[in-house]
C-alpha cells in the first residue's frame, strides 16, 4: 500500500469514528449543533461581541480580510483539486444539514475560522485564544456532519493560517512604509 493509500484509509477510519449511526443520541446531537458552524455564523456573531468588549477594531478588519483571502484561496484550490465529498464513505452514517455539492478539499469553513481567529490573535492574543475553541468546534462539525474528511479540515486550517499570516504581514509592511507617527 502506498503512503497516499494509508492516509486515505486513516482519513476514512477517523471520519467513520467522528460520524454517527442514524437514530443514535450522537447523531441527534450532531444534527442539532452542526448548523451553528455553517457559513460565517460564528464570525458574524463574534465580531460585534468583540467590538462590544472593546477589543481592537483593526484586528477585526484584518480578520475579515484574512477570511476573504482564505475563501478565495480555498475556492480556487477546491476547484483545481476536485476531491469528492465523503458521502460514499459514510453511506450508513447520519448526515447533518445540507450536503454541499462543491469539492471537499480544502474545507473552506475551517480555513475561514482559522483565518479569522489567527488574524485577531496577532494583535489581540486574548481575543484570539478565546476564539480557538470556536474554531475547533467548526472543524469538528465539518467532519462529524459528514461534509468533509479530516484531512480536508487540516488543509483548510493551513490555508486559513497562511491567509492570516499574509494579511497581517502585509498590514505590518504597509504600516512601516506609510509616513506618519510610529
Amino acid at each position: 500500500m502506498t503512503a497516499g493509500g494509508k492516509v486515505q484509509d486513516g482519513d476514512r477510519r477517523l471520519l467513520r469514528r467522528m460520524t454517527a449511526r442514524p437514530g443514535t443520541d450522537k447523531a441527534d446531537a450532531i444534527k442539532t449543533v452542526a448548523g451553528w458552524a455553517d457559513d460565517l455564523k460564528p464570525w458574524l456573531f463574534a465580531t460585534p461581541v468583540l467590538l462590544a468588549a472593546r477589543r481592537r477594531p483593526g484586528s477585526l478588519v484584518r480578520a475579515w480580510a484574512a477570511v476573504a483571502v482564505a475563501a478565495a484561496v480555498g475556492a480556487a484550490a477546491s476547484a483545481v483539486i476536485g476531491r469528492s465529498r465523503p458521502s460514499a464513505a459514510v453511506q450508513d452514517r447520519a448526515k447533518a444539514g445540507d450536503q454541499p455539492t462543491s469539492a471537499s478539499l480544502p474545507s473552506k469553513h475551517a480555513g475561514n475560522g482559522v483565518a479569522f481567529a489567527a488574524a485577531v490573535a496577532t494583535s489581540d492574543p486574548a481575543a484570539g485564544i478565546a476564539l480557538f475553541p470556536v474554531v475547533g468546534f467548526v472543524a469538528w462539525s465539518r467532519v462529524a456532519a459528514a461534509r468533509h474528511y479530516p484531512t480536508d479540515v487540516i488543509a483548510g486550517a493551513a490555508v486559513g493560517l497562511a491567509s492570516a499570516g499574509a494579511v497581517t504581514g502585509g498590514a505590518r509592511l504597509v504600516h512601516r512604509l506609510l509616513p506618519g507617527p510610529k
